[in-house]
This record gives C-alpha cells, sequence and structure tokens, in this order.
C-alpha cells in the first residue's frame, strides 16, 4: 500500500463530496424494559439478536445480563445468584461473551450459549504458584465462531494474553506468562482453526510494541512477532486485525503530527502512515490514528480537526483516497463506534443542541444519515454493528430520560 498523502486540493474536494443527509432512514427500535428499569445494549450479530445489560428499580441492584429472543429482552444466568455479570457482546455463532462476579466477588470472564443455562467460567492460567498463581480472568476480544482472547491475571495482578476456545472454559497461554500484553483484537478463521491475536505489550523504556500472534499448528502454541515501527516513531499501538492478517493502529512520534495511521500489510510488513495536509506541500499534517479495519481492507481512522475537535475518516484500500466525514453539525466532533464488512460506520457525534446522536455513513452513497431519536429523548449513542452491517445496537435516552436499549436495522 503506498503512503495516504495527497494534496488539500484533493482531500477538499473529497469531503465536500459528502454531507450529512437530511434524511433519516434508520430508525431506533426501543428494546423494552423486561429485565430493569435502565438499560443498554452492548452487542448484536448478524441474525439481528441484540444483548446487554439492564439495572433494576432498585437502588442496590446488581446489572442483569440479557439476550433477545423471539423480540423479549430474556435474562441471563450469572455465576452466582443475585451477583453483577456485564456482556461484551455476541458472536454469530450465538456465543454470548461477558463477565460475571462468582460468589466471592471475584470477576471471571463468562459465555453464555443460552438464556436458561449456566454461563461457561473462562477460567485462569493453570500450573503456577505463589504470586505468579492465576486468579482471575477479563474477556477482551471474541471471533464469530466464538473464540475469546483476554487476560489471565495473576494475584500480584500481572497478567498474561490468553484464549479460550470455544465450548472451553480452559486457559491457552499465548504470550509469556505475567508479561502484561494486552489483546487488543482477535481476527476470523475458517473450520474452528486457532485465530491470529493483536497485542500491545510494554516495552521496558515505558514505550509499548505491537505484537501479532499466530498460532504455530499441532502443538496449539502461539509465536509472538513484533510489528516493525515506521522510521523516525518512537512506537507503535495496534487496534485492529482481520483475516487477512492486515493490521492497523497509530505510530507515534516526539513532535508533531505526534500520531499517524498506521497499516500494515502482514505481519512482516513495514507500515504505511498516512498524511492528512494542512496545506499544499505539508508533509506532517493533521494528528491521525488507526481505529477500525473490516475484511476487505478497508479503514476507519480519527484525525484532529483544525479547530483541535475529533473527526472520523474512511479509506478504501483500493483507491488510496481518504475522505474525511462531515459531522452532524458544522463544528461539531464525530467519533467512530463501529465499523462493518459492507463499509458502513457508526458514529456518534453533538446535534445542534449539543446532545449526543447516533448517525451511519455509507461510502457508496456518500451520506452520514441522523437517526431520529426516541420520542422526547434527547440522546442516543449506538455502540455496537453487526459483522456484515446489517444491524446496530446501543442506548438512548426517552422523553422520562431513561436509558433505553435500542436495535436499528440499517439500509
Amino acid at each position: 500500500m503506498k503512503h495516504a498523502s495527497f494534496a488539500p486540493l484533493s482531500l477538499v474536494l473529497i469531503a465536500a463530496a459528502f454531507h450529512a443527509a437530511p434524511a433519516m432512514s434508520a430508525t431506533l427500535v426501543n428494546l423494552g424494559h423486561n429485565i430493569g428499569a435502565q438499560c443498554r445494549a452492548t452487542g448484536v450479530n448478524d441474525q439481528g439478536t441484540a444483548v446487554g445489560t439492564c439495572i433494576p428499580g432498585t437502588n442496590n441492584g446488581a446489572p442483569i445480563p440479557w439476550m433477545m429472543v423471539r423480540n423479549i429482552q430474556t435474562g441471563l444466568a450469572g455465576l452466582s445468584s443475585g451477583i453483577s455479570c456485564s456482556v461484551l457482546g455476541i458472536a454469530n455463532n450465538g456465543t454470548v461473551v461477558g463477565s460475571c462476579l462468582d460468589q466471592t466477588s471475584v470477576p471471571f470472564g463468562v459465555v453464555w450459549s443460552g438464556p436458561s443455562i449456566v454461563p461457561l467460567k473462562l477460567a485462569p492460567l493453570v500450573g503456577l504458584l505463589g504470586i505468579d498463581a492465576h486468579v482471575r480472568t477479563i474477556p477482551k476480544a471474541f471471533n464469530q465462531s466464538g473464540y475469546v482472547a483476554g487476560q489471565s491475571v495473576a494475584f500480584d495482578g500481572s497478567s498474561t494474553a490468553s484464549l479460550w476456545s470455544p465450548g472451553s472454559g480452559t486457559a491457552l497461554l499465548v504470550s509469556a506468562s505475567s508479561d502484561n500484553c494486552q489483546v487488543a483484537a482477535i481476527n476470523d478463521t475458517v473450520g474452528g482453526a486457532l485465530p491470529s491475536i493483536l497485542l500491545n505489550c510494554p516495552a521496558p523504556n515505558g514505550q509499548s510494541i505491537a505484537k501479532v500472534a499466530t498460532p504455530t499448528g499441532a502443538l496449539r502454541t502461539y509465536d509472538l512477532r513484533p510489528l516493525a515501527i515506521a522510521p523516525g516513531s518512537a512506537y507503535c499501538v495496534a487496534a485492529g486485525l482481520n483475516s487477512a492478517g492486515q493490521v492497523v493502529g497509530s505510530c507515534i512520534y516526539p513532535s508533531s503530527p505526534f500520531s499517524q495511521t498506521a497499516i500494515w500489510a502482514s505481519a512482516t510488513a513495514t507500515p504505511s502512515l498516512m498524511v492528512l495536509p494542512n496545506f499544499a506541500g505539508d508533509v506532517i499534517g493533521k494528528r491521525n490514528g488507526g481505529v477500525f479495519i473490516n475484511s476487505a481492507g478497508h479503514i476507519v481512522f480519527s484525525y484532529q480537526t483544525d479547530d483541535g475537535k475529533d473527526g472520523v475518516g474512511y479509506l478504501d484500500s483500493l483507491s488510496n483516497m481518504p475522505v474525511l466525514l462531515p459531522p452532524i453539525v458544522t463544528g461539531a466532533s464525530l467519533t467512530a463506534t463501529g465499523f462493518a464488512d459492507n463499509d458502513r460506520i457508526i458514529v456518534v457525534g453533538d446535534n445542534a443542541t449539543g446532545n449526543k446522536q447516533s448517525a451511519v455513513f455509507d461510502p457508496s452513497s456518500g451520506m452520514v444519515a441522523p437517526i431520529a431519536q426516541l420520542p422526547g429523548g434527547t440522546n442516543s449513542e449506538l455502540k455496537a454493528i453487526s459483522r456484515l452491517g446489517g444491524y446496530a445496537a446501543g442506548v438512548a435516552q426517552d422523553a422520562g430520560h431513561n436509558d433505553n436499549a435500542v436495535l436499528t436495522t440499517l439500509p
């Protein structure tokens, strides 16, 4: 991939070609309060099954996990009755991933296979003693086959990147024991093969080292390879990994622009960098950073606007021409919260009344389309999009300022 560096005229023409659409074709659907008084959706799969948590209408109720079953918000069991749980998301194979406290209030990653089934506890790594003994787990990412990647945490607080296979609560070692490498992403594989895992690991000098963990074969072990950093950068941070092994992230610099989107074509490649020029001949450009990558290798990035606010951009690796998404209203901030394989991007930004509103960007139509709030409501935040881009889910306030889990079908 070539460096994404462009003259300001091209950039202005691209940015001007896309605009906020007055029509609001997607509609937020309130998923109800069958489980609690304050609810939010945290995930949705390609079947349109949403998952999330609700808070009961009491002053001391624990968050209750749920999934939609035949259009009814249905509670999920915890590790212990009445103890708090949270939900990370749902895979296309129906696996629901989250965390629950056990009966001693220690948090563990869990997976649910259905609403009436006690969740499978994701156990920590075994065989370690003393201060290295691992005592809890944290799920960080999952793929559509139900593999879960996350942290196995030791007694002293150090952690080890680990993997749990579909239907298994036994942890598989990914990084070196207690090296504090943190899972950033996991990719999809075919036929149940072990996935690759993207990590950010601490360096002795306080910086970060981005690494790709690749399965080695029949021994079910992982080989860790550091990603190359860009010339002149201090270090790089990884954000996304697709099934082709392409990686997106950011390389960090000690001087302006301080951060640039980095794209690795493979774990062995030198990163290509994105330059967003401010004026003709500008080789430094705006501060920017990689956020998402989809199966086609297309990119979502963030950037700093001319007035210091947050903006969102899109890059099609074939055209290699960055597109800057307009905000919902001129001069407001915009943040990307999800990116699908059909290139739809869900964003959240400030609207004309200064409240948060969700919108969707479709590169094929060139529209950033705001999604209408719930009747009488003032804020909405879509936080998850299905892999193929047919659905998005999140939270929206109603006229009574209550939080409602919401789902929308994207056009």
